[in-house]
């Protein structure tokens, strides 16, 4: 049962002593919070293994490092001198095999570690479809640091172009990586307007149409049915209705899949991901799994199951940092959040937006006249109570939207003191004066 007494004592910093050994597999943002908050909270022993770097680095900076913004080592998640003084064991190798009857790990280089709580933060691995079983040259993901350095060496010799295959959000960023190259890009999407699955027609027909006013040439319906090589390099791609396009390099943004395949091997109950229960804890007494690879059972309204996102996989690990120090402490998600950028068109996704409404949702929309900028509230039809925000180019406060929606402010609450949410100061050259007529015409209605 939930402690608060001892909930608080943890917020206020005490320290559990113990002589427990927690290992964690993976150092993304998900084990390296883990391991944070059990050292802040306890002073248990604590090893984090990965195979992919030296050091916990901001996975979302692969972009900014192709493109010469940041060195790897201005991407770390922690000082060098945090690690001197944290009592961390980093451990750099693979991890072969878990035994979870002994309680042990098998490394690549044959070392056997005993832990007595594991947390498996693998993470995930770039989605191959169908068309892409065989390794060829020319063709590559991007979620690895070996996948950035696998591209950086097809890119040096200056391809004719780069078909990116998927829409997402990171087929944008490869996009905008290789156009800082001054390599001409296509994208090819399957849906008819961009990412139709996850944004309403008209944020998807925007963000579309600001992509390709950066020179992004757009295909939509677009599918990849076959790859063909010639000694094993990538020289064309066949499509849906036939078409063929020559490509030497093609970057492959079909999504990611959770990282399982050691959860699988020890037993562990896997489905898309590991799953786990409200606890973080897998089918395996003592293993715990956290970030993108794993999968709630019994997922949050209006949440998906495996939540890849990077918030998420924060929110995890200082959860299971709880659970362990704690038995039976279980922290609810807060509220839905996702951001983005599509070249310099930014987004915020704030709880439930739904593609199309239904019988008990309704929207609120508007559209900047001239700019791609725009702003959605979705509401309960009958009570009124507001559920998410949507909003591109325009930054809205995160405190104030996630109370409106925590506390199921009724729409009419929201639009009196709407204005207050916006951050004016990063668009002062932007006129919001039509959203606030449209915000007031809508008002006796939304209020009814």
């Amino acid at each position: 049962m939930y402690n608060p007494v001892f909930f608080h004592t943890l917020q206020k910093g005490t320290l559990i002593r113990t002589c427990m050994h927690v290992v964690i597999i993976g150092n993304g943002i998900a084990g390296f919070t883990a391991a944070k908050k059990l050292r802040d909270l306890s002073d248990i022993q604590i090893t984090l293994i990965s195979a992919e770097s030296e050091y916990p680095f901001a996975r979302t900076s692969l972009m900014y490092q192709f493109m010469g913004s940041v060195r790897l080592e201005d991407t770390y998640l922690a000082s060098t001198e945090y690690w001197r003084g944290a009592k961390i064991a980093r451990v750099n190798a693979w991890v072969n095999k878990i035994h979870s009857e002994e309680k042990s790990i098998l490394l690549d280089d044959g070392r056997k570690i005993t832990y007595d709580k594991l947390i498996l933060a693998s993470g995930s691995k770039v989605h191959r479809p169908d068309w892409w079983q065989k390794e060829l040259v020319g063709v590559t993901g991007l979620y690895h640091l070996a996948d950035l350095k696998n591209l950086e060496q097809m890119v040096t010799p200056g391809p004719e172009n780069v078909l990116i295959a998927g829409g997402g959000l990171v087929g944008v960023e490869l996009a905008e990586m290789m156009m800082s190259r001054n390599v001409p890009v296509s994208m090819l999407v399957r849906e008819p307007s961009y990412m139709k699955h996850l944004f309403p027609h008209k944020e998807s027909e925007l963000i579309g149409r600001h992509i390709a006013s950066k020179g992004v040439q757009m295909y939509f319906n677009e599918e990849i049915t076959a790859l063909l090589e010639e000694d094993g390099q990538l020289t064309h791609i066949e499509c849906t209705g036939s078409k063929k396009f020559p490509c030497r390099l093609l970057c492959v943004a079909t999504g990611v899949v959770p990282s399982t395949a050691l959860a699988k091997q020890a037993g562990i109950a896997v489905n898309k991901g590991i799953l786990v229960n409200a606890y973080l804890e897998t089918s395996v007494p003592d293993i715990y799994a956290i970030g993108d690879c794993a999968e709630r059972i019994c997922p949050m309204p209006g949440r998906p199951p495996v939540e890849a996102m990077w918030y998420t996989a924060r929110d995890m690990g200082e959860q299971a940092a709880l659970a362990i120090l704690q038995k039976n402490t279980a922290i609810a998600p807060g509220v839905w959040f996702n951001s983005a950028a599509f070249f310099s068109l930014e987004m915020q996704l704030l709880g439930s937006i739904q593609p199309i409404c239904d019988d008990e949702t309704a929207q609120f929309f508007w559209q900047h006249p001239t700019k791609p900028h725009s702003v959605r509230i979705q509401y309960h039809r009958k009570t009124g109570s507001v559920q998410g925000f949507l909003s591109l180019g325009i930054r809205l406060r995160h405190q104030h939207c996630t109370h409106w929606i925590k506390n199921k402010a009724p729409l009419n609450e929201v639009v009196r003191s709407f204005s207050d949410s916006l951050i004016r100061p990063a668009f002062s050259g932007t006129d919001y004066h039509d959203l606030f007529i449209s915000l007031d015409k809508a008002h006796p209605t939304l209020s009814s």
